[in-house]
């Protein structure tokens, strides 16, 4: 079976058990252009992931009748998301970012977001 066909039933079966859906942006965005930006002040290269499947109910704000964009950001380590371990890096190094950090970066994010021409 093909990637393309697994992943959208994949997407369908998350729909039907808990009713996300997924959201979709542009990298054109203010709002990602804005986090590029933001990114790049603490010296990282951004990946952009333009589709997000769902779990979290961004296209409540992303879909009609709002259409906001919408990006998910911020420097700094976790995982687990949503398990009974699900962790945060609290004290960051040279190598992962900290929560300190991560509460920097949102600060920049919504400078440059605020400071767009």
């Amino acid at each position: 079976m093909p990637i393309d066909s697994r992943f959208f039933k994949l997407l369908k079966l998350l729909h039907d058990l808990v009713g996300c859906y997924r959201s979709k942006g542009s990298v054109k965005e203010s709002l990602p252009q804005a986090v590029i930006r933001a990114y790049r002040e603490f010296n990282v290269e951004p990946e952009v992931w333009p589709l997000n499947p769902g779990t979290m109910p961004f296209a409540v704000f992303n879909r009609p009748p709002l259409g906001l964009p919408i990006c998910a950001a911020g420097l700094g380590r976790s995982g687990r998301s949503h398990a009974p371990d699900e962790y945060i890096v609290i004290d960051g190094n040279d190598r992962v970012f900290g929560l300190a950090d991560f509460e920097k970066s949102l600060v920049a994010i919504l400078y440059q977001f605020a400071n767009q021409r």
